[in-house]
């Protein structure tokens, strides 16, 4: 993608549709950081700047295992997430899973809003724990965070979607009788979630990228071996650096714009 102009449209259709799709990019395992360094830089996080989704027997962590990836927001358990996931598909399963799912969870709470409006109320307000604790290499971490499914700032507008049951933590500390209310509001949720969500299988050279604010992502399961492997590297970016990329490259725009006009009213006069 050498041309700023569809560099920025890229950043724009994500922007506004909340996922993109890059085609036919290098099978170089640094696209992810080269991506993030020409936005501005890579969000570094308990696992790294980038990291190898693929297929490791006895991993504790779901991403990292062959079997089915339920619909989740990546790292709940960060007060300030990763806003922009990048995933660069290096190698493919030939098997008939390893289909990415993804849904506007945005749209999933509008609804939940209009048709279940006691529903949207439980998991706009209660509190949950999100959790994940463990160790990445040499490192040991324990991040925790607590925050509602659905987040709202003081206008009533979406701030971020939290939903991952392996992240969310077995301590739910609310009163008692908002317990079931709670879980009845998170079953309707996912539910409308799985059916509203769409599916497709990415292809060697595809880099899916999507907001992490708003997006459910998860991914169908798949046969894995020496010979069929499925390899993924991914990474993050916030909106913050994408924005001021989106800012500059647009205002780059206006001034190239102006000059062409500026030299063609001079030759009008000469």
């Amino acid at each position: 993608m050498r041309s700023d102009d569809t560099f920025l449209e890229w950043l724009d259709t994500l922007a506004v549709y909340g996922i993109a799709m890059l085609k036919n990019s290098p099978l170089d395992i640094g696209v992810v950081k080269s991506l993030a360094n020409r936005i501005g830089f890579i969000r570094r996080t308990t696992y790294g700047e980038e990291f190898s989704v693929r297929s490791r027997p006895g991993a504790k962590n779901y991403s990292y295992l062959s079997k089915p990836l339920p619909l989740h927001t990546d790292l709940p358990y960060y007060e300030y997430k990763p806003s922009v996931t990048l995933l660069h598909t290096l190698e493919q399963s030939r098997s008939k899973g390893g289909w990415n799912t993804l849904v506007d969870a945005f749209n999933i709470a509008d609804q939940l809003r209009a048709q279940h409006p006691e529903h949207f109320k439980n998991l706009s307000q209660t509190l949950v724990n999100w959790c994940d604790i463990g160790a990445d290499a040499d490192k040991f971490f324990h991040n925790m965070w607590r925050a509602p499914v659905i987040n709202l700032d003081a206008t009533g507008k979406y701030v971020r979607i939290n939903h991952s049951v392996p992240q969310r933590d077995s301590h739910f500390s609310i009163d008692v009788d908002k317990v079931v209310p709670w879980y009845e509001a998170n079953a309707t949720f996912v539910r409308m979630a799985h059916e509203q969500s769409v599916s497709f299988k990415t292809v060697p050279g595809d880099v899916l990228s999507f907001n992490n604010l708003r997006m459910l992502h998860g991914r169908t399961g798949y046969d894995d071996s020496e010979r069929n492997v499925r390899h993924i590297v991914g990474g993050f970016v916030d909106w913050d650096i994408v924005y001021s990329r989106m800012r500059v490259l647009k205002r780059a725009t206006v001034s190239i714009e102006e000059t062409e006009s500026a030299g063609q009213h001079m030759a009008v006069q000469a």
